[in-house]
């Protein structure tokens, strides 16, 4: 995660998006984030089961819960391991979106509301694991946002730290918005 995503800038009516790449995960949540959809496959597989063998009838309401029980863990797997961000700053508001194809989830901030952006790094190996551990160093870039009466918040992760400051310098630039602190730390 050392080089600079490019930002795609897209002008829009009232407002800017700014487009980033393919997030860049550590092995480590890329290996969850695959584990998680595997397992969202595994229930929805089991839930369509009477599909697969050839009984319609037999399938019920526990069965079409199930498989929409799977599909959620493969969606934020896929959102997670395969996604991107696009962030919006239009009308006094701050909308961040992720996005893996159709898949689609986003945020809503007021401007007005946010007090600080901050850049931070956190590390994976939290529990303590050992210098020889395979998680041992790994971390992972996240830009957080400091939104009034409701705490700190994430808006982008899995991006290098040059494309997390140069999101903050364009909020600024092309959204009038001015924080009262951004910069970057280790840790929270």
């Amino acid at each position: 995660m050392t080089s600079t995503a490019q930002i795609d800038m897209q002008e829009e009516a009232g407002g800017t998006r700014m487009v980033l790449p393919m997030r860049m995960l550590p092995a480590s949540l890329a290996r969850v984030a695959r584990s998680v959809m595997v397992l969202g496959a595994l229930m929805m597989v089991a839930g369509l089961s009477p599909l697969l063998l050839g009984s319609a009838i037999n399938f019920g309401l526990m069965h079409f819960l199930a498989v929409i029980a799977g599909a959620l863990p493969v969606g934020c797997g896929l959102l997670l391991a395969r996604g991107h961000s696009s962030v919006l700053c239009s009308g006094g508001k701050l909308i961040v979106r992720e996005q893996a194809g159709l898949l689609r989830w986003q945020r809503h901030f007021e401007l007005s509301q946010v007090q600080s952006l901050q850049v931070s790094v956190l590390p994976l190996n939290v529990g303590g694991k050992a210098e020889g551990a395979r998680m041992a160093g790994e971390s992972i870039n996240i830009l957080a946002a400091d939104v009034a009466g409701k705490g700190q918040r994430v808006l982008l992760f899995g991006y290098p730290p040059a494309t997390l400051e140069r999101i903050i310098t364009e909020l600024r630039r092309r959204g009038g918005w001015v924080a009262a602190s951004a910069g970057m730390s280790k840790g929270r």
